[in-house]
Formats: structure tokens, C-alpha cells, sequence
């Protein structure tokens, strides 16, 4: 992919995620029109995005409460 298209690709990619998912593929409509591979490549990254995101944070939560106890120290957040 050339640098030129990976910049639009991301571009679009970018304003996508910032709009209500319902409201993406009339977005994709307009911004891609027949270009198929840019509009796969784009729905590719925003599935991407989504699984990554979810996974991320289940992985996050879970070593935040691992370490919780580590920061029970005085003078903590998280001393009661």
C-alpha cells in the first residue's frame, strides 16, 4: 500500500470510529463510492479495532486488580 493510500485509509479509518457504528456504512458509502478494496481494507480495521479494544480491555481489568493490592500502601488511592 503506498503511503498516500495508507494515509487516506487511516484518515478514514479515524472519522469512522468517531461516528455511531449505525451511522458507518452510509459514511463508507461517501467516502470510499466504488473503491471496494479501500472500503474492505477500512471495515477490516474498524473489526480489528473493535475486537483489539474489547480484548485490551478485559486484559487491562485484569491486571488492575492484580496489582491492586501492591498499591495498598499508606497514603495511597487505595488505602481505606
Amino acid at each position: 500500500m503506498s503511503t498516500e493510500r495508507w494515509e487516506r485509509t487511516k484518515q478514514i479509518l479515524e472519522e469512522a470510529l468517531r461516528i455511531a457504528p449505525e451511522q458507518r456504512p452510509a459514511y463508507l458509502d461517501l467516502v470510499c463510492g466504488a473503491d471496494r478494496e479501500l472500503r474492505a481494507e477500512v471495515e477490516s480495521l474498524i473489526a480489528s479495532h473493535a475486537e483489539a479494544g474489547s480484548e485490551f480491555l478485559a486484559a487491562a481489568a485484569r491486571k488492575f486488580w492484580i496489582l491492586i493490592p501492591q498499591l495498598n500502601f499508606p497514603g495511597s488511592l487505595w488505602t481505606s
